[in-house]
C-alpha cells in the first residue's frame, strides 16, 4: 500500500521535516546519504523510513539538516515561493 502512494512528507518529533518528495526517490536519498540506508527487498519500505528518519537506524545523522540542504528542500521552497 506504501508504495501506491506518490509523495511522502515525514516529520520528525517537533514537527521537522526529514523527507518531502516522491517515494519513488526516497531509495535513492537514503542510499546517496550513506548507502547503508539503502531498502532492500527483505523491508517493508514503510517500516525502514520510519527506522531511518525518526528511530534506531539513523540516530546518527540529523535528518532536519540532511533535508534542509538537499535539492528536494529547495525544490519545494522554490514552488512555495512562486
Amino acid at each position: 500500500v506504501f508504495l501506491a502512494f506518490d509523495n511522502l512528507l515525514l516529520l520528525k518529533k517537533g514537527g521537522r521535516c526529514v523527507y518531502n518528495g516522491p517515494i519513488a526517490s526516497l531509495n535513492e536519498y537514503l542510499s546517496t546519504t550513506n548507502s547503508t540506508y539503502a531498502i532492500t527487498k527483505e523491508v517493508n519500505p514503510a517500516d525502514h523510513a520510519l527506522d531511518v528518519f525518526c528511530g534506531p537506524l539513523g540516530v546518527d545523522t540529523d535528518w532536519v539538516d540532511l533535508y534542509k540542504k538537499s535539492s528536494m528542500c529547495k525544490k519545494v521552497e522554490e514552488t512555495v515561493n512562486s
